[in-house]
């Protein structure tokens, strides 16, 4: 049963949903019994918020929509949550800025699509404090996604034109994340990325793309946990990122091992150089190229020396057919 008090709707017994909630700027308060399942089907009213009280770990079913009105918040708490209805802010006919922030220290997984008005011209989802977002399947081409708390992504992303991450920020080892459908993916300085990579071929590692290079802005604290695969050998090349400027994180570290090998990176050049490891065994080493990718190669300054090398044995041989040719002269 929800009753309406100092502007909420509360629900004072087992989490259940009220058609009879009208469309004001309240919002609703879930309390009660754990473990229960909430079906939003045919609610169509606007709601100013929603809470959930700690540990009632409620789930919503249901296809929805849940509209949200402009610049109010979902506060998950401690819960862990699926949350299943699609959720528009603003009403689908939306056309101006729109805003919706989750918060709470819990787990919410968002597997409806997230349509923060159809034709809104600037509409930002906020993940805020603690919160972990699980996965969101879809979102409107026109929203921001800043992160805040932590997002994990466990499957392919939908179309959206910004996402801003000041939080954490993970992959779940087996996804090609982002895709072509996005503008706009900044990994602002200060803020942490988590990579898995759990083998050597596509599939089995984190891969963060974009059609776009440049629309990449590479300032985070990269994590790569490598598990303990083993196989990587010269020429093993993992496409984590599609960029220009992948020296321009703030500092890559890495956990588990390589062919047996605990993995250390350094920038032997300087900031702006390549990210390089140490040797992972038959002197083979990762490095990070700019474009993102991450290459087993012979010992890097092997290649450089024997570029070298092969420049003066150029200049070596001109310099001898120059000679040559004089002394015929004369």
């Amino acid at each position: 049963m929800l009753f309406r008090s100092s502007g909420s709707w509360t629900n004072t017994g087992s989490p259940g949903w009220n058609s009879s909630v009208p469309n004001t700027s309240d919002q609703v308060v879930f309390g009660g019994t754990s473990g229960k399942t909430i079906d939003v089907s045919g609610f169509t009213k606007d709601l100013g918020g929603m809470t959930l009280s700690s540990n009632i770990v409620t789930n919503f079913s249901g296809t929805g929509p849940i509209n949200f009105q402009n610049n109010k918040s979902i506060n998950f708490n401690n819960n862990s949550v699926t949350f299943a209805p699609q959720i528009t802010v603003g009403g689908l006919t939306a056309t101006g800025p729109t805003l919706l922030t989750l918060s709470g220290s819990g787990t919410v997984t968002l597997n409806g699509n997230v349509l923060q008005g159809a034709s809104a011209s600037s509409s930002t989802l906020v993940v805020s404090g603690g919160l972990t977002l699980k996965t969101f399947t879809n979102f409107s081409s026109g929203a921001t996604i800043t992160n805040n708390g932590t997002t994990v992504l466990s499957g392919t992303t939908g179309s959206f034109r910004d996402f801003a991450n000041q939080g954490t920020l993970s992959g779940a080892g087996t996804g090609v994340y982002f895709g072509s459908n996005f503008d706009h993916l900044a990994l602002n300085s200060g803020s942490t990325v988590k990579t898995y990579i759990g083998g050597t071929t596509a599939g089995t590692y984190d891969s963060w793309m974009s059609t776009n290079p440049t629309s990449m802005d590479l300032g985070a604290n990269l994590n790569i946990n490598f598990g303990n695969i083993t196989g990587a050998v010269n020429g093993t090349t993992w496409n984590i990122f599609n960029a220009d400027n992948a020296s321009n994180f703030g500092s890559v570290t890495a956990t588990g091992k390589v062919n047996n090998v605990t993995v250390v990176f350094t920038q032997p050049g300087g900031p702006g150089s390549a990210w390089q490891s140490n040797d992972i065994g038959g002197g083979s080493f990762l490095v990070f190229k700019n474009n993102g990718d991450l290459v087993v190669v012979p010992e890097p300054s092997t290649i450089v020396f024997a570029g070298v090398g092969v420049a003066m044995a150029g200049w070596s041989a001109w310099k001898k057919r120059r000679l040559a040719k004089v002394l015929a002269k004369a």
